[in-house]
């Protein structure tokens, strides 16, 4: 009978070494691996993607204005402010790729024009909550208020629901998450994006997006009597909050100083630094006895067996 011993040293190394497998408890620490290797931009790629999704589009039109709007209760520029998110999320991601220096698939501009849809329609009747809480705006403390209300206030929870959806977007698929809603796996998906994400960059998001945008929020709120309106300036912020919040995994600073790490040249732990170098030479040159070199390994006697 056949050993199952492993035949020599570098065969026992390999088994020892083995990646473990990416298939953790319920799966819900692997990417997806089903996606699509080429580009998607061809005719009949994109024709199928707008006709499977144009009933969601229809949906999130008619409900931000569109249905106002055919039936004259709204104008035309009302109706259609919302479409002007997905645009800002598109051209976010075309920005973060050229950054990156990476091509832009049709796959990933498809993902961005879904979530940018459904964000255009709840932002449509976010900005009009401002409106209903009855904060004097006549002096620049009201006015401050109100835009405080709005940025820090509503974006906080934004932020965490963005996050966590386009966690389940990328990381998990968006049918499994539907799927989650029935089988209850969706609360393991939820808390696995919470540990995976937002414990890593949320408050880190919160901060660099109030510091960027409530200068053009304490303006469109205030200054902007169209709440619609402020939905078409916010194309803008879309593109901003995008770069801000919809970056990879882990904490901007944490990605940065691994890539420091990995650029700098490993040091021997005996090596000196700076001033001190030619100190510790001379110090290792005096006490060094003759024929003996530190951190080195000395030749075989001549004649020894």
């Amino acid at each position: 009978m056949a050993s199952s011993k492993p035949s020599d040293l570098g065969e026992l190394v390999n088994q020892q070494q083995a990646p473990p497998s990416s298939h953790k408890a319920g799966g819900l620490e692997k990417e997806i691996q089903n996606e699509p290797t080429d580009s998607g931009w061809n005719f009949k790629q994109v024709a199928k993607d707008v006709a499977k999704f144009s009933p969601f589009a229809i949906f999130n039109y008619l409900a931000s204005g569109g249905l106002a709007y055919l039936t004259g209760g709204a104008s035309f520029l009302s109706s259609t402010a919302s479409l002007m998110s997905p645009i800002g999320y598109m051209f976010g991601r075309l920005i973060e790729n050229r950054k990156a220096k990476k091509k832009t698939t049709w796959y990933q501009m498809r993902k961005e024009l879904g979530t940018g849809n459904f964000v255009g329609n709840l932002a449509y009747w976010v900005y009009q909550i401002p409106e209903f809480l009855n904060i004097s705006t006549a002096t620049w403390g009201g006015k401050i208020l109100r835009s405080l209300s709005f940025n820090p206030g509503m974006l906080m929870p934004f932020i965490a629901l963005y996050q966590t959806a386009v966690y389940l977007r990328d990381k998990i698929g968006t049918r499994n998450a539907l799927k989650g809603l029935y089988n209850g796996k969706i609360f393991s998906y939820i808390k696995e994006a919470y540990r995976n994400k937002l414990k890593k960059d949320y408050w880190s998001d919160v901060t660099k997006t109030f510091a960027t945008l409530f200068p053009i929020h304490l303006y469109s709120l205030n200054f902007v009597k169209m709440p619609a309106l402020r939905v078409g300036i916010g194309a803008m912020n879309d593109i901003l909050f995008r770069l801000i919040a919809g970056r990879p995994e882990g904490n901007g600073q944490q990605l940065k100083n691994q890539k420091v790490e990995t650029e700098q040249p490993v040091r021997a732990k005996y090596e000196p630094l700076g001033k001190y170098k030619g100190f510790k030479e001379k110090l290792d040159h005096f006490f060094r006895a003759p024929g003996y070199e530190p951190f080195s390994y000395q030749p075989a006697m001549k004649g020894a067996h």
